[in-house]
């Protein structure tokens, strides 16, 4: 995410502008949070690829197997050589590893993933922290305004 690293005294701001900015975290705030969701989902799913490799070393070479064509259909298949595998790299290409390689890779992409969470949700706590200074600021300002009004109504009772 590309943001602009700009610096200003809220306390010099309206409250139309505070509850601009207020807004305009708000949405940050949901986005990095879904982004973070996916990074988690990806995750998971790289996590699970790398376990389903582990299992498939105890499976014999010549074992019949179902593999998954969809989340219901299956097809038979018999184990060749249980220490390859095809490996999906992205945007269509795979490539053939052997078990090391193939929980290399793995391993590899949930370090990425787990660093780019990490990322996401620092990011997200200093914009939760800022959007939480914001509406600590319009609260304090809005009591600051009934207060001010009271006491001018005070006034006013008393010099009539």
């Amino acid at each position: 995410m590309a943001t602009k690293e700009r610096r200003m005294d809220l306390n010099d701001m309206n409250p139309m502008q505070l509850s601009s900015i207020r807004q305009q975290l708000e949405a940050e705030i949901e986005i990095l949070e879904n982004s973070i969701q996916s990074l988690q989902n990806a995750k998971m799913k790289f996590n699970e690829s790398a376990l389903a490799v582990q299992r498939q070393e105890e499976v014999p070479n010549g074992s019949q197997i179902l593999v998954p064509l969809t989340g219901s259909m299956y097809v038979p298949a018999l184990i060749k050589d249980n220490n390859e595998f095809v490996v999906d790299i992205g945007t269509g290409y795979y490539v053939q590893k052997n078990t090391k390689a193939a929980n290399d890779y793995f391993k590899r992409k949930v370090q990425f993933l787990t660093e780019q969470i990490e990322k996401y949700a620092k990011l997200t706590q200093e914009k939760v922290t800022a959007r939480e200074a914001i509406v600590e600021l319009l609260q304090y300002r809005q009591q600051t305004a009934i207060a001010a009004q009271q006491t001018s109504s005070s006034q006013q009772l008393t010099k009539t």
